[in-house]
């Protein structure tokens, strides 16, 4: 048995019933509040607050994508080059996703544009 505070694969809990989380639990989108399929509601809602949340999560994993890069162009000198490349195109992609953030921040009562149309 191993120490306490220490866990082995064979000593996870399983989940209720037997059954396996979801594709959306896995990628740990899980939602908090309301029905399931829908985004949970950010701190002070409100028009766009759904489509604010989604992008400041998706802020926060570009930001955490970028540290790492630049953690591991320190830690491989040799494969820097392209990895400062990788960060600057995620730098690109947190100021993209700090624009679009101010803009539904700005213009909440935008309708949304349909989606598209998927397939042929």
């Amino acid at each position: 048995m191993a120490p306490s505070g220490l866990r082995s694969p064979d000593d996870t809990p399983s989940p209720p019933g037997g059954t396996a989380p979801g594709p959306a639990t896995l990628a740990g989108m899980t939602g908090g509040e309301g029905s399931p399929g829908e985004p949970p509601t950010p701190e002070g809602g409100g028009a766009g607050g759904g489509m604010t949340a989604m992008l400041g999560q998706a802020l926060q994993t570009v930001m955490k994508m970028e540290l790492q890069m630049t953690q591991l162009a320190r830690q491989f000198p040799a494969a820097a080059p392209p990895l400062d490349s990788a960060r600057e195109g995620l730098r690109q992609a947190v100021n993209g996703l700090r624009a679009a953030t101010r803009q539904v921040m700005t213009s909440p009562g935008q309708p949304e544009p349909p989606a598209p149309t998927i397939g042929g």
